[in-house]
């Protein structure tokens, strides 16, 4: 069945009417049906066939052109394209006067865009990228008019890549499977690493090898072993790269109030000859993550992918 571009555009057209519309315009996927198959969403021939038709919805509606706030009643309208799985780019157009002031909001806590109104331009257009993944309400404000449209935002989750700065050590000290440095209390990416015997290691015999960090642990109600943000802020942990050293290790992550989020055991022990091992956790709003054992144990952390929440 022919679905025409008119029947397409009528939550917009609604949406303008009224001064509370929840409403979102037509997204990414909607103008794809109207441009048809021959469009795909990338590039600038999508780009400009996104604009075209939010631009003939601006004309529906009677907001095409420069426009002055005192020779039309006061409307507004929005939609979101997907620059790229990060990134929202929201068109705009508002008539309203300057007195009004107009803002746009992108859902995620950041400061909001100042709009200028009346617009001086046929649309108005602005970017923004975000850092976390989820689905974002973006508003558009005018006094008690509002314009919402959705955008979802895939950030991929990445190592913090730790110890790399740290290549250049004196690996003095050694066994038949690593070579050791001594390395204190450690701080790299914002986060720090802390025991009572930190030492900094690498696989023998491999030149330019990646370097891990050992964390001393030697019991249960060890409580000197533990890495957090520096600065004091709240966490997320996604994924940890580790292993045992000379027995399994624990970490146990602890919110703000002391409370248990999640815990797991590194049962693959280096010393062994067992390889490091990948855990995703997602543990979310930690304020520490402590390292304990069951017996003398390091936790043999390689990386992390993890994010810090600004307080």
């Amino acid at each position: 069945m022919k679905i025409t571009a008119p029947l397409l555009l009528l939550p917009l057209l609604l949406a303008a009417c009224g001064t509370q519309s929840a409403t979102p315009t037509a997204d990414a996927s909607t103008y794809s049906a109207v441009m048809g198959n021959s469009a795909k969403p990338s590039g600038p021939t999508y780009v400009q066939a996104f604009e075209a038709a939010f631009e003939r919805e601006l004309v529906a509606q009677g907001l095409s052109g420069v426009l002055s706030a005192q020779a039309t009643t006061p409307k507004s309208a929005l939609t979101v394209l997907k620059v790229s799985d990060t990134t929202a780019r929201a068109y705009m157009k508002t008539t309203y006067p300057a007195a009004t002031g107009c803002a746009l909001d992108w859902g995620d806590g950041t400061a909001t865009t100042t709009i200028t109104t009346p617009s001086v331009v046929a649309t108005d257009k602005a970017d923004h990228t975000y850092t976390k993944s989820g689905t974002y309400t973006v508003k558009l404000t005018c006094g008690a008019d509002i314009k919402t449209s959705t955008f979802a935002a895939v950030v991929p989750i990445q190592n913090l890549g730790l110890f790399e700065t740290y290549s250049n050590r004196d690996w003095s000290r050694d066994n038949d499977y690593y070579d050791y440095s001594y390395a204190g209390a450690v701080y790299d990416k914002g986060f720090s690493f802390i025991s009572n015997s930190n030492y900094f290691m690498r696989q023998r015999g491999i030149s330019n090898s990646p370097i891990s960090l050992l964390l001393l642990t030697y019991g249960l109600d060890n409580q000197n072993s533990y890495f957090k943000p520096t600065n004091g802020s709240l966490f997320n942990l996604n994924t940890i790269t580790a292993s045992g050293y000379y027995s399994s290790a624990i970490i146990t992550g602890y919110d703000i109030s002391g409370q248990v989020v999640g815990s797991v055991r590194f049962d693959n022990i280096a010393t062994r000859g067992a390889p490091l091992l990948t855990q995703t956790l997602n543990w979310k709003k930690l304020s520490v993550v402590k390292v304990t054992s069951e017996g003398f144990a390091y936790l043999n952390l390689d990386d992390i992918s993890a994010t810090i929440i600004d307080n």
